[in-house]
Parts: structure tokens; sequence; C-alpha cells
């Protein structure tokens, strides 16, 4: 138990360097390439005016082949969400699955990291507005054709708690 928590440790430092990252924020459009005599100043954009685009971005949805991820990071996104996560245009999970014990198919443990990050658009980039991590154990239970869906999860250690 001690390396699953020493794991669990080295998965969070990650998760937070990863996220840590600074956006830079343009607040005004390129000027078009024209002759000097054409052109004209640069149009201000306010941050309001460059969010009224969020309502384009589509629903997150895993495509990925691990077995267990579809179900676990859509279990995350209404998890996360239900608990107080400010309202973002689209959330994007990530996991760090450390270990799976898969002794009872009617309550498979998935042992790990579980994240999310909430994001609006601004112009064209996706600007970080929200975020999560937890660590725990989800509780699947096998559906006999091939899916799988969460019965529980144990995620007591959030972001917000350490």
């Amino acid at each position: 138990m001690n390396k699953f928590i020493r794991i669990m440790i080295a998965a969070q430092a990650s998760a937070l360097i990863l996220t840590g990252c600074q956006v830079v924020i343009p607040t005004t459009a390129p000027a078009p390439a024209q002759s000097p005599e054409e052109a004209a100043p640069a149009e201000t954009v306010s941050e309001a005016a460059a969010f009224e685009d969020s309502g384009k971005l589509p629903k997150y949805t895993y495509t990925g082949d691990e077995k267990y991820l579809d179900v676990i990071s859509d279990h995350i996104i209404s998890y996360e969400t239900a608990g107080g996560l400010s309202d973002a245009a689209v959330y994007i999970p990530y996991s760090v699955i450390v270990e799976t014990d898969e002794t009872n198919p009617s309550d498979i443990k998935v042992y790990g990291a579980y994240g999310i990050d909430g994001y609006n658009l601004l112009n064209t980039t996706l600007m970080s507005v929200t975020g999560s991590l937890s660590a725990g154990i989800v509780h699947l239970s096998d559906k006999g054709d091939g899916t799988f869906e969460v019965i529980s999860s144990d995620l007591p250690m959030t972001g917000e708690e350490s």
C-alpha cells in the first residue's frame, strides 16, 4: 500500500505540473496584410465578446482503446461538475490508472488519479477556467456484453482538500 501512495503522489505532482501552464490571452485582432494606405488600426476584442462562441465546443467523448476509460471519463465529468466546478464550455478528464482488480466482475476496482479541466473558447484558443484532481478507487460492474458501468467511486482526496 505504501507503493500505491507514492505512485499516487507522483501522479498528482505530474498532473499539477502539466496543468500549471500559463495561457496568454490575445486582446487585439491582428491587422490583415494590406498596403500602408489601406491599413486600419487593430480592433480590440473584449473578453466577454470573445467568449460568445463558447457554445460551439463539442462535448468530450473518449475515443481511445483503454478498457475502462470511456465510462470512467463520463463518470468523472458528472462527479466533478456535480461537486461545484464552475461552468465551462467543455470538460476534459484525464486519468492515470495505477492498478486494476478484476477478481470480482460485479465490483471491478480501478485505482488511480482522476482529474478534470474545464475550458472556454477565447477566439480560437481554449482557456482553462477550472479544474480538479482526485485520487482513489472507481468501482465498475461488467454488464456482460463487453461494456461496463460505474457503480460507485471512492475519491476522497481532491485538489481542493490538499
